[in-house]
């Protein structure tokens, strides 16, 4: 990431000075602070969804995907649009609807729009431009935390590994960076740059793959001398005994080392068992997904 200073205004343009020099990359995105705050007018009517993004959209409905991101959301209102969109091109679609948290707006408007969506993504490289550094952390410990207390999926994004797109070996830090997320009890982790452009993508999936793995494992070793803890998760359920179905059932995985629940197929049965607790058994996997009008 680069950072230029406006020295000058010449007509339409302006004259920087690069303050801190980086790599410009083709279609990155811009932002413009002054005085220390991030300055929103200039991209505060721009529409969250393109018209260009609106044909991948189709392009992504007629294919069947099981997810579609949307980037930059402002609202609740732009997650239900879609959805909308969705229902009307692809009627009786289960398509899932991800927001990818990465602006003021997002973090804002937080709560409802993750309640609107299916499931949200931490996008920590945009963010981060938009927000000062040190609050990064803070902001992604209360999105994965918020995302839990609502059950719903959560992903943590950008820059995990941003060392192996040229190096084979990670650095030790975003080793810890990797286990941090995992202890924060992220669903999925995502790689981007590093698989994209890197030079080492099944290397870099398969060391963030095994450092998860092994945390998890540290992590339920840690936990079995420990009261399960279920920090607000009572709270979207209607009585206790949901509560306890699932507070046993995730001592049951930890200390039985259960490796599958067979459950019924009503998601509000499994889906506050699988994700409110700390149950890292898998569940079964879901069948492939038919496109839109196929048989």
């Amino acid at each position: 990431m680069a950072r230029f200073e406006v020295i000058e205004k010449v007509g339409p343009d302006v004259k920087c000075l690069c303050t801190d020099p980086g790599l410009l990359l083709p279609r990155a995105n811009l932002t413009f602070w002054r005085d220390g705050s991030l300055v929103r007018e200039r991209n505060a009517l721009l529409p969250t969804i393109s018209s260009k993004d609106w044909l991948d959209i189709d392009f992504g409905i007629a294919e069947g995907v099981d997810f579609i991101a949307v980037s930059f959301v402002k609202s609740a209102e732009v997650v239900n649009h879609l959805k909308s969109y969705i229902a009307a091109r692809c009627p009786g679609s289960e398509i899932g609807v991800i927001a990818k948290i990465e602006s003021i707006d997002s973090l804002r408007n937080l709560e409802e729009i993750i309640r609107a969506s299916d499931g949200a993504m931490v996008a920590r490289g945009d963010m981060g431009a938009q927000i000062l550094l040190e609050k990064v952390p803070a902001f992604q410990q209360k999105i994965v935390g918020l995302c839990r207390q609502l059950n719903k999926p959560v992903i943590v994004a950008s820059q995990l590994l941003e060392s192996m797109i040229e190096y084979p070996i990670p650095t030790r830090a975003e080793v810890a960076d990797v286990s941090e997320a995992v202890r924060q009890r992220a669903d999925a982790l995502m790689l981007s740059g590093e698989s994209a452009m890197g030079k080492y993508p099944e290397k870099a999936l398969s060391v963030l793959r095994s450092v998860s793995l092994r945390i998890e494992r540290w992590w339920r070793e840690e936990k079995r001398t420990e009261a399960l803890e279920l920090p607000e998760v009572a709270s979207s359920f209607s009585d206790r005994i949901s509560e306890e179905i699932c507070n046993s059932a995730a001592k049951i995985a930890n200390n039985l080392g259960v490796d599958l629940y067979l459950c019924t197929q009503k998601p509000a049965t499994w889906h506050p068992c699988c994700h409110g607790a700390d149950q890292t058994a898998p569940s079964l996997p879901s069948p492939p997904r038919q496109p839109c009008g196929g048989g």
